[in-house]
Parts: C-alpha cells; sequence; structure tokens
C-alpha cells in the first residue's frame, strides 16, 4: 500500500470515529444545558482549565520525540514516561492544594468543589500519553481514534446518567470514567517499552529536550490561547457569560475539529516520513484540502447559528448564537494552520512553531483585554483577530525554505473560501425570505437553511477550487475501493 494511501486510511478512520463520537457529545452537551444553568456550566469550566493548566506547564512534549526518534534509539520511551507522569502529578497536586486561593481570584470561588474530580481524571490521563504516542509512532491510529471516540461517548453517558442528581459533579464523574477507560485501552494495546526500566541517562533528557522544549512552549500557548481567554472573559463579565463563551467556542470548534483535528493527527507522522524534497508539494495539497473540507463546517455554521440555537437551547442561552457565528471565522481558519505547523515540526522548525505560538497568545490577550471589555461579542472577535494573524504568520514561514510555494498555499485556501461564498448567500436569502414571507419555527428553518447552503457549497466547491475537490473525491472513492477488497493503491502516488 502507497503511503498516501496508509496515511488517508488512517484519516478516515480518525474521521470516522470523530464524527461519531463528537455527534453523540454534542447531543449530550445540548442536553446536559437543560439541567445545567450558565454559572454553574461557567464553574465547571473553570475548574477543568484550572487543572489542564497546570498539567500543561508541565509537558514537555517528549511524545512527540517518541514520534520521531522513538522507534530508533532505546530507552526514550521510559525516559519519557518518568519525565512526563511525575512533572505532571507534581503540578496538578499543587493546583488541587491552591484551589481555594484561584477560585476567588478567577471570579468562579464554586469552582472549589469540582477540583478534587478534575485531578484524578487528569493524572489518569497524564499516564495514557506515552503509550498513546507509540501508538502514533506506528500508525496505529485505528486504535487510537476507536478508544478516544469511545471515551467521549462514555463521558457523555456517564454524566447524562448523572445530571439529574449531581448537578455539575456529573461533568466531573464523567471525565474520571473517560480517562479511566482510555488510559487501560492504551496500556493493553501499545507495546509497553515504555515500562522497561533502562539505566538513568542525562543524555536522552537532553537529546528529548533539545527537540522539545520549543514544542512544550509552543503546546503551552495553544493550550493558554484555547483556554485563557475564558478565564479572562469571566473575570470581565462572569461565570454566567463565560459558561455561554465557553459552550460557543466548544461548538464551534466541533464543526471543524471532528474532522480536523483527526486530519491533523496523522499529518505531522506522515510529514516525517517522507523525503524533504517531497513535503513541499505535500504541503499544497494538504493545506488546500483541509481548507476545502473545514471551510463549510466552519462558516456554515456560523450561518445557521441562529436558528440552531433557537432550535436546541433555552432562552438563557440565547447568547451562544451570535457568539457562534462571530466565532465561526476561527473554527475555520484555526485548521490550516495546524497543516502548517505539523510541516514546520517535521522540517525541525520547532522554534518557529514555539515563537509563532506565543505570538498568537500574545494578540489574543491583548485583544481580549482591550476589545473585550466592550462586550462579549467583541470578545469573540478578539479571538478571530489572533487566530488569523497566527495563519497568516505561519503562511509567511514558507519564504525561508520554500517561497515557491507561497502562491499555491495561498491559492488553495482562497478557492476554498470562494467556494464557501455560495453556501453563505445561499443560507442568508433563505433566511430573508423566511422573516419576510413564511416565519417559520427553528427547526423547520433549519430543514430549508441546510440544504440550502450545502447545494450552494457543491456549486463553489466546483467552480472555486475543482481541482482540490476532484482530489479528494477520488481520495474517497480509492479508499471504498480498498474497504470492499479492491487494489486500492493502484495509481495512488
Amino acid at each position: 500500500m502507497s503511503h498516501v494511501m496508509k496515511v488517508a486510511q488512517s484519516v478516515s478512520w480518525n474521521i470516522f470515529t470523530g464524527l461519531g463520537s463528537r455527534a453523540v457529545g454534542l447531543v449530550g452537551t445540548l442536553l446536559l444545558t437543560r439541567f445545567i444553568a450558565p454559572e454553574e456550566y461557567g464553574q465547571v469550566s473553570t475548574a477543568t482549565i484550572t487543572v489542564m493548566t497546570a498539567s500543561h506547564l508541565t509537558n514537555l512534549q517528549f511524545g512527540q520525540y517518541i514520534i520521531m526518534k522513538g522507534y530508533k534509539e532505546p530507552g526514550i520511551a521510559f525516559h519519557a514516561a518518568v519525565c512526563h507522569v511525575c512533572l505532571g502529578w507534581a503540578a496538578i497536586t499543587a493546583a488541587f492544594l491552591g484551589r481555594d486561593l484561584l477560585g476567588p481570584w478567577l471570579g468562579a470561588p464554586g469552582m472549589t468543589r469540582f477540583m478534587g474530580g478534575f485531578v484524578l481524571a487528569s493524572a489518569l490521563e497524564l499516564v495514557s500519553i506515552v503509550p498513546e504516542k507509540s501508538l502514533a509512532r506506528d500508525l496505529r491510529f485505528r486504535v487510537i481514534a476507536l478508544t478516544r471516540g469511545m471515551g467521549e461517548v462514555l463521558y457523555t453517558v456517564v454524566a447524562l446518567s448523572l445530571v439529574t442528581t449531581l448537578g455539575g459533579m456529573a461533568l466531573v464523574v464523567g471525565a474520571v470514567c473517560r480517562s479511566a477507560m482510555i488510559l487501560t485501552v492504551f496500556f493493553l494495546k501499545s507495546d509497553r517499552v515504555w515500562m522497561r526500566p533502562v539505566p538513568w541517562s542525562w543524555t536522552i533528557i537532553r537529546g528529548m529536550l533539545k527537540y522539545s522544549s520549543p514544542l512544550a512552549l509552543a503546546n503551552m500557548t495553544d493550550f493558554a490561547t484555547s483556554r485563557w481567554d475564558n478565564l479572562l472573559i469571566g473575570k470581565l463579565h462572569g461565570a454566567g457569560v463565560m459558561g455561554a463563551y465557553n459552550l460557543s467556542y466548544n461548538l464551534s470548534q466541533t464543526s471543524t475539529l471532528s474532522v480536523a483535528e483527526h486530519i491533523a493527527d496523522v499529518l505531522f507522522p506522515s510529514f516525517a516520513r517522507l523525503e524533504p524534497r517531497q513535503r513541499g508539494q505535500a504541503l499544497v495539497r494538504a493545506v488546500s484540502a483541509m481548507a476545502l473540507v473545514v471551510f463549510p463546517l466552519g462558516f456554515g455554521l456560523g450561518a445557521v447559528a441562529p436558528n440552531l440555537v433557537g432550535a436546541v437551547f433555552t432562552a438563557e442561552w440565547a447568547l451562544i448564537a451570535p457568539m457562534l457565528t462571530v466565532l465561526s471565522v476561527y473554527a475555520a481558519i484555526a485548521p490550516p494552520g495546524w497543516t502548517f505547523r505539523a510541516f514546520y515540526k517535521a522540517q525541525g522548525r520547532t522554534t518557529f512553531v514555539m515563537l509563532a505560538g506565543m505570538f498568537r497568545l500574545a494578540v489574543m490577550l491583548a485583544a481580549v483585554a482591550t476589545l473585550g471589555r466592550l462586550g462579549p461579542l467583541w470578545a469573540c472577535a478578539a479571538v478571530d483577530l489572533a487566530f488569523l494573524s497566527h495563519f497568516v504568520l505561519m503562511w509567511s514561514g514558507l519564504r525561508r525554505t520554500h517561497r515557491a510555494l507561497m502562491w499555491p498555499a495561498a491559492r488553495g485556501v482562497l478557492q476554498a473560501f470562494a467556494a464557501c461564498v455560495p453556501m453563505i448567500a445561499g443560507v442568508l436569502l433563505v433566511q430573508a425570505a423566511e422573516r419576510a414571507f413564511f416565519p417559520l419555527p427553528p427547526v423547520w428553518a433549519l430543514a430549508i437553511e441546510v440544504p440550502a447552503g450545502i447545494l450552494g457549497y457543491a456549486v463553489g466547491a466546483f467552480v472555486f477550487a475543482r481541482s482540490t475537490a476532484r482530489e479528494l473525491l477520488g481520495l474517497v472513492a480509492r479508499l471504498i475501493k480498498g474497504r470492499r477488497g479492491q487494489p486500492a493503491g493502484a495509481g495512488a502516488e
């Protein structure tokens, strides 16, 4: 089987399980909002972010080194496991001990009662990271995708089963069950080489730190960019607005992450295994395909947000609708940026990845702290600004080694955006007709808007991005043939 088809099959497994688990998680989240008020949801979110911040502060990204070098050098997995788990456990323990000070300072004193459970869930998650990276090193994404997907399903089922009696604490119990299940499966499925003690070597530690330190800072800035805005908005506008913003942010992610994050998981190992001369064209194809897949999901959700929120949420969550519309820009532009990041990591340009992440975080915090004071929607616009700036910076990084690819990469993204214009126009025209001639309940309005958007995008894709669309459809066709037992690799590059 060709490398392209092997990667494509890994992506397909990730997407398939991701879509299923995200769908279950989305339905579960919508149902949970019927029983949890924005204020309590904000307190649970603050507790989660606090524990995750402690964990990420000590995550040195040794797992990425396992993917790059672990199959060549003995002892790496053991050293990575010891450092990762010990540092992480120490950090989350410190966060738990300081919970009574952190809660009032973050404007959510009620978060303290949720901290213990989230610390336990994080402790289990920390142990599962190294075996997961060992599986990723061997391109066993089917196991990873199925396990992560079932973990999300388990979380949703447990939380929904207990929410009527435990309230926000049901989310904590669900998180613990999810982490325990994921750890168990990864432990059983991995080669467990990370458990085999070897003499301690500071040479190995220095080698891992040299490669992973920039990635650790980049990972921390990625996390801070996606979470600290919640904390800042909570301080500016209260836990209730923070709860609505957090849910809006997560929903906007769901529209694209169910596909994009699973593609991105495969891109780095794929780029790492390609010859350097092959990576440039692979990047152009990947970023063009990523944009063509995720742009309609992000912008489409923003277009139908008013009727979507009206159909599934109660009145106390009404602020979510305009937030989703504004955040659709972030949801669309973030995944193509991940494609550039995977490319630069495979090139060894981890310092650039780190600096770009720090730039994005600085822009976001500064913009939310200033524009965000004008209101919650301005805070959402500040997030869009940060991710747009980051994407432009990542694209401009091609100037150093692949200047000739700058325009082809930009063209692929612009074509995907142009393909979305008929989609958005179609939805807006339907909404205008609904208001003027035949007002409908939100559910029935969605039943008209969604097909109109799909039709508009299909037309736009084959008018403005025909080459990329045909390539994607051809790849899907080959995958289907492969699953039916036909020679999927025929003709693959």
